[in-house]
């Protein structure tokens, strides 16, 4: 799919509003089990979390439900939304289509704020990517999120905890839904349709659907939030470039033959015009004034197109009764997305090319140079050229299929199948600039075919399509995977009551591929450094094991004993590529009075392993501006001495330094410990009301990232740079007659390390009256007590809590507020409903500049919905999002 690029010509610039006419996204109770009823004889399922089927409604670790019927209510279109509201859910690891010139149209889902730390499942398996924009919603029976560390059952990633969709099975008839939601400008219009059909007979059950979603850009000059602010000297809030069109033109060769070039001039004439003169010059002025810098958001969106394609089935046939049943399901989503960024800033200085290695120049006898002299610090933006797309398309296919059974009349059940899933993915980035291109314009001398970056626009159509560039990059995820499970929930009957065990067993095959072009390969694109492919596999083996044990029951009559349980897991798995691994959990539950009251914790180990771009990914070349350890020692001892002279030789110890970024095959695996500690309440007079709170605490360390400045130092403090024996010794490249480094290597290492504690809270009341219907009350929130990191050994752990950590750098998390909560309040009577929800998210500092930190304030917003039963089990609703069309608070 093609979309043609939208330039400023078109945008329109409608009041800011951030409300949305359609089905809101409303709170989702952050409940593991539904209030307390008179006990009855309940079925035995599987719950996240486990292996052993219980018929109990709370569990040892915190398990949120979310049904069909809640997601339904919550009125969500696609993951992002919901991801967005849950509480538990902070920092860069949750984004999608609105993460402006990032992201790539997935929605991921990060609990806690630990990147990579989540482990998504669907009907209880593994999936090779963490896209939930792939899973279409109308095939979702619930979702049910584990808050705690789930690799003792699942392995590696389920350090924060674990989201596993179940698909819907059991369903006969026919469903259709259709949603349209917009904003009250009409210009960010969004559409779902699905459709579900199922059959079933006594030995047989199939099920069918479908579903279409697409949503509209929004642009960030259609907000007054994300529109350049030119109102103020602030370049960070205006949002603007000193990159721009007319260019900047600057030399240090020709700094003193005309006055202003070392700090650049401007040519002064309207569009479509090229100066004859360096008198058409001014000074380049960062004033509002101006107006020589560019406003890049008028450029680009803040939410991207988006497309998506999605059939889905599932089927289970009775072979031997309850002893073999064959059982599959699958889906294919196919899905787009489309982003566009302001045109290329080509900025000559550091450009450079296989015949300029020290960057490109506008040579002297380039027919649009004035100057008569070579000018090697310009930066031009091509407006002419029109914005740069970025577009990507996405293929998931998964398909599993696989035999369970009870064995004989025993309480013994087994489990095996097979698991096929992969990804592929094109992404494909238009109207950049190609590098050798550029030089050959740059360096003709026929006006004809000269690249011009002295004029406003004058770039004829012929040059722009010499220069002009496409490029593409390929990814493919494949997960192969076999796994078998028995388990038995009464394996014999203890005093406390039975015992549950489970044990099993798995292999899977984990394959990554990435596949750049040739121009990306050999480094020609402008403003993207070389990518060069890579590809990764490994082989897991695993074996897993659970055991339930009921100590004391109620029938034992014992004081303060009413139930009390302990359950143990472990799982040990052994990977082709790093090594083996076995981690535990251990928990407990505790009701000390009767069934209102249950106290629980938790201890458990978790894991991260490596991914493949960690371990593999080879050598990107980059310059980054990094500390002279040599210098600064030297600029320290002339302070120290009072040597003005070397104080004013060495002020300057920092250099550009030619580094070069890579994985780490040698990487170990990222270690987690959790412990956690609860109560649920129903209090015995309010028997529809409960209330939860759980402290998690979590631990990390081996937190892998490329440290640049870390191996300088470390090198430098042991010896180095020049110390064969010295640490990373083999890392750096110091030339000691001019005292600088030439090369660094700077792999991915094991260096950070992370503590964060933390409370979950949640309140859930239902309230049936004779005559005005039922009152149904949600609150659930995360309260954060400290989330710290170091990012370097030697560096101390600093509380990051309450800060913005820009998610672009090494070890960066994104906004990590104190407090996010949500709740609603629902009315029902006869066929009408009717919905309150608010949303809430806790203030942060924005330190979006050396030195200045600014608060971002905190936001809070109400959606409401109503719906009506039709006939014919028929239901229509509407809703608004922010109501009150509360402005959302600035984040650099």
């Amino acid at each position: 799919m093609k979309k043609q690029p939208k330039t400023p010509n078109s945008i329109n610039l409608p009041l800011a509003c951030t409300a949305l006419l359609g089905v809101p996204v409303v709170a989702v109770p952050a409940l593991a089990q539904a209030p307390a009823a008179e006990p009855e004889r309940m079925e035995k399922t599987i719950v996240t979390g486990s292996n052993i089927p219980t018929a109990e409604t709370v569990a040892i670790a915190p398990v949120d439900v979310l049904t069909s019927e809640t997601l339904s209510k919550a009125g969500v279109a696609e993951f992002e939304n919901l991801a967005k509201r849950l509480p538990s859910t902070i920092g860069a690891g949750n984004f999608g289509m609105s993460r402006g010139n990032g992201g790539d149209g997935r929605t991921e889902i990060s609990l806690r704020g630990i990147p990579g730390g989540t482990l998504l499942l669907i009907n209880g398996r593994r999936t090779a990517n963490q896209d939930l924009n792939a899973i279409p919603l109308g095939a979702i029976e619930r979702i049910e999120i584990l808050k705690d560390g789930g690799s003792s059952i699942y392995g590696a990633d389920a350090v924060a905890g674990v989201v596993n969709i179940i698909l819907r099975r059991d369903f006969q008839g026919a469903e259709f839904s259709a949603r349209y939601g917009n904003t009250t400008e009409r210009d960010a219009g969004e559409q779902v349709y699905s459709f579900l059909a199922g059959t079933a007979t006594e030995n047989t059950s199939v099920v069918f659907g479908g579903s279409y979603y697409k949503a509209n850009s929004l642009y960030s000059a259609d907000r007054e939030r994300s529109r350049p602010d030119f109102s103020t000297q602030d370049s960070y809030v205006r949002n603007t470039s000193p990159t721009s069109n007319p260019g900047r033109i600057q030399s240090t060769t020709g700094r003193d033959l005309y006055p202003g070039l070392a700090n650049g001039l401007v040519y002064n004439g309207p569009p479509g015009t090229t100066p004859t003169s360096p008198d058409q010059f001014v000074p380049f002025s960062s004033s509002v004034a101006a107006g020589h810098r560019f406003p890049f958001p008028l450029y680009t969106p803040a939410i991207r197109d988006s497309e998506r394609y999605s059939i889905f089935g599932s089927a289970e046939h009775a072979l031997y009764g309850e002893n073999l049943k064959f059982f599959t399901d699958g889906f294919y989503t196919r899905s787009w997305s489309y982003n566009q960024l302001a045109p290329t800033p080509a900025v000559f200085v550091g450009l450079t090319t296989p015949t300029s290695p020290d960057g490109l120049v506008v040579p002297a006898d380039n027919p649009y140079n004035v100057f008569g002299v070579p000018l090697n610090r310009v930066r031009y933006r091509p407006v002419e050229l029109g914005p740069r797309t970025d577009e990507n398309e996405y293929d998931i296919f998964r398909y599993v299929g696989g035999f369970k059974g009870n064995v004989g009349d025993t309480s013994w059940s087994w489990e095996t199948a097979f698991l096929f899933t992969e990804q592929k993915g094109v992404n494909t980035q238009g109207n950049d600039i190609s590098r050798t291109g550029l030089e050959q314009a740059l360096n003709s001398k026929d006006p004809a075919t000269a690249f011009n970056p002295f004029g406003n626009r004058a770039n004829s159509k012929a040059v722009l399509d010499a220069i002009r560039l496409d490029h593409y990059t390929f990814t493919l995820d494949q997960l192969t995977q076999w796994d078998a499970v028995i388990r038995n929930g009464e394996l014999f009957e203890l005093p406390g009551g039975p015992l549950g065990v489970a044990a099993g067993g798995a292999w899977r095959n984990e394959f990554g591929d990435y596949r750049p072009d040739a121009t990306l390969i050999y480094n020609d694109v402008v403003g993207f450094n070389g990518s060069k492919p890579y590809s990764g596999s490994r082989d897991v083996y695993s074996g897993f094991y659970e055991i339930n044990i009921p100590i004391f029951g109620q029938d034992m009559d014992i004081p303060l004993l009413h139930q009390f349980e302990v359950n143990h897991s472990g799982r040990y798995e052994s990977y082709s590529d790093f090594g083996d691994t076995y981690k535990p959990k251990v928990g407990f539950k505790w009701k000390p009075i009767d069934e209102s009251l249950v106290i629980r914790g938790t201890y458990s180990e978790s894991f991260t392993a490596p991914g493949f771009g960690d371990l593999y990914s080879p050598s990107q070349e980059s310059y980054p501006e990094l500390r002279n350890p040599v210098k600064f020692k030297k600029y320290q001892d002339a302070l120290a001495a009072g040597d003005q002279a070397n104080i004013d030789k060495y002020s300057n110890y920092f250099d550009q330094i030619r580094t070069f970024y890579s994985g780490n095959p040698d990487l170990e695996p990222t270690e987690a410990k959790s412990y956690s500690a609860g109560i649920v309440y129903t209090p015995p007079w309010v028997k529809t009301l409960t209330l939860t709170a759980d402290y998690f605490r979590i631990e990390q360390e081996n937190i892998p990232g490329s440290v640049d400045q870390f191996i300088l130092d470390r090198n430098f403090e042991g010896g180095g740079p020049l110390n064969p024996n010295a640490p990373y010794a083999d890392k750096v490249v110091f030339d000691p007659a001019t005292e600088e480094y030439t090369t660094l290597y700077a792999p991915a290492l094991n260096l950070s390390k992370r503590l964060l504690e933390g409370v979950d809270w949640s309140l859930t009341h239902q309230y049936a009256t004779d005559n005005w219907g039922t009152f149904t009350t949600t609150v659930s929130g995360t309260y954060f007590l400290t989330f710290e990191q170091e990012n370097i050994p030697g560096e101390g752990m600093k509380d990051r809590l309450g800060d913005f950590m820009d998610p672009s750098q090494s070890f960066g998390l994104g906004s990590l507020p104190r407090l996010k909560l949500t709740g609603s309040l629902f009315w029902a009577r006869g066929n009408f409903e009717f919905g309150l929800t608010g949303n809430y998210i806790g203030s942060y500092r924005d330190d979006y500049a050396s030195g200045f930190e600014r608060e971002v304030d905190d936001w809070l917003t109400f959606d409401l919905q109503a719906s009506y039963k039709l006939p014919w089990d028929a239901k229509i609703t509407a809703g608004v999002i922010n109501v009150s069309d509360e402005m959302p608070p600035l984040v650099q």
